[in-house]
């Protein structure tokens, strides 16, 4: 997916020949002022084809001028300007840390809950349009309000009696937060009925937290896989593309990315061995939040989810 920002993963004149001005021309500036014409109200010198002689078009009795203009849009809000701002300097910050580290600049996903479409419009008139949502129920009922070409990744956990509002989404590009192979079976059969298809990210918990969801370190390179070949035609409609994990709370997040990022480097070398296609072997990390974005860069995130850096602190008792 501005794929996803800079990354692979998350970038129209007539001129004349002659020496005269182009057109349109003003009457002044090609005849005598002697030259006495009924009243115009605008008159245009079209150019024949030999650039010395002019046709004048017929002349229209001069009315009174009922065009109407369209209204300069109204000025940015304040909020709007703030949200512009901090997409800015944030994107600024990814870009010198990936410059530094010479590396691709990861596709930053701007995560939107509990925030208003109005902020969310705030930073798609900035250019933005990868945005993530974490609540099913939110979800669905802001995407519909906002443009078509806003590409969505939900990132919250999911359970399956919300599964089927969550892919009536048509620009949901990646779920994000898939913790089990179970789960994407089922997002798999959600998806044959929705006639769909969506790519998706294996979750794993790195940091061995009970309160997150996410496969094991140690299942998810055999998950993944398994998804992947889909052997028994289980997973056919969807596509498994990169792993996603949360870093520790509290912590700079730097051991869990580490962790995922051996993950994939384990799961190549398993791909290697044979039997899997060159683009399944394109696979995303997904790491980095609002605090830890440049210790996840630093291990090689490609997409980084942050929300408060641009939209400023939730509230969640709203």
């Amino acid at each position: 997916f501005s794929s996803p920002s800079s990354s692979s993963y998350c970038s129209y004149s007539y001129s004349s020949s002659s020496p005269l001005p182009s057109p349109p021309f003003t009457l002044p500036h090609f005849l005598p002022s002697t030259h006495t014409l009924p009243r115009f109200k605008t008159l245009t010198l079209l150019p024949s084809r030999n650039f010395s002689t002019f046709t004048l078009p017929t002349p229209t009795p001069a009315t009174t001028d009922t065009t109407t203009t369209t209204p300069p849009p109204p000025p940015m809000s304040s909020r709007a300007e703030e949200v512009g701002e901090n997409l800015k300097e944030l994107e600024e910050s990814v870009s010198a840390v990936c410059s530094s580290l010479k590396r691709p600049v990861p596709c930053i996903v701007a995560v939107s809950k509990t925030k208003p479409v109005e902020d969310v419009l705030a930073a798609y008139n900035a250019g933005h349009r990868h945005f993530g949502e974490n609540y099913v129920i939110e979800f669905v009922e802001k995407a519909p309000k906002l443009p078509s070409d806003i590409v969505w990744h939900f990132i919250g956990h999911i359970q399956s009696n919300k599964a089927a509002k969550l892919l009536a989404i048509p620009n949901l590009a990646i779920i994000e937060s898939v913790h089990s192979a179970s789960l994407a079976q089922r997002l798999s059969k959600f998806c044959a009925k929705a006639e769909r298809t969506v790519t998706i990210y294996l979750q794993v918990n790195t940091s061995g937290e009970p309160s997150k969801s996410g496969v094991a370190p140690d299942e998810a390179v055999q998950t993944y896989l398994d998804i992947v070949s889909d052997k028994d035609g289980l997973y056919s409609n969807i596509t498994l593309s990169g792993l996603m994990t949360i870093g520790m709370y509290g912590g700079d997040g730097t051991a869990e990315f580490v962790i995922l990022a051996s993950l994939r480097e384990k799961i190549l070398a398993k791909m290697e061995e044979g039997g899997f296609k060159e683009e399944q072997k394109a696979i995303a990390l997904s790491m980095g939040m609002s605090a830890d974005y440049e210790a996840a860069i630093i291990q090689g995130s490609t997409n980084i989810r942050v929300g408060s850096t641009i939209f400023g602190a939730r509230n969640y008792n709203k």
